[in-house]
């Protein structure tokens, strides 16, 4: 397996695409496209408390990207997320998110991210979010 700085070499691609949408989010945020900027990487992160079958359990749930007054989390879904078993995982946590409130928008891309799919994912963020002075 490629590795390159302890991470499998997909899933450091995943996170430059990150960077690069990032990078676009900034100076849509600035100039009042986007309302709200949002948490992302380990800020984005939180816990979930899980009641089953098999008792109680904290996961924690790690969007790329969440914006907490829309109540949208974006996902970008590279490579890594192809294999049957990440699709199940995407699968199952999108529900559970869903079920707590969250839209859940999952952008699938190859690698690298071309500027042209991440300002079509930026727009679809944008309309999804919403502008407008409310920050």
């Amino acid at each position: 397996m490629s590795r390159y700085r302890g991470k499998d070499i997909h899933q450091s691609n995943e996170s430059n695409a990150e960077d690069k949408l990032l990078a676009m989010i900034r100076p849509a945020y600035r100039d009042g496209r986007l309302r709200e900027f949002p948490r992302h990487g380990v800020d984005a992160e939180f816990p979930i408390l899980l009641v089953d079958e098999e008792g109680a359990r904290t996961i924690v749930a790690k969007p790329d990207y969440r914006w907490d007054m829309a109540s949208y989390i974006a996902q970008l879904d590279g490579e890594y997320h192809l294999g049957a078993r990440a699709e199940r995982r995407d699968t199952w946590m999108d529900e559970l998110l869903t079920g707590l409130g969250w839209r859940v928008k999952r952008f699938p891309y190859e690698t690298p991210l071309s500027d042209g799919e991440a300002r079509a994912i930026l727009a679809e963020i944008i309309e999804a979010v919403g502008g407008g002075d409310a920050r």
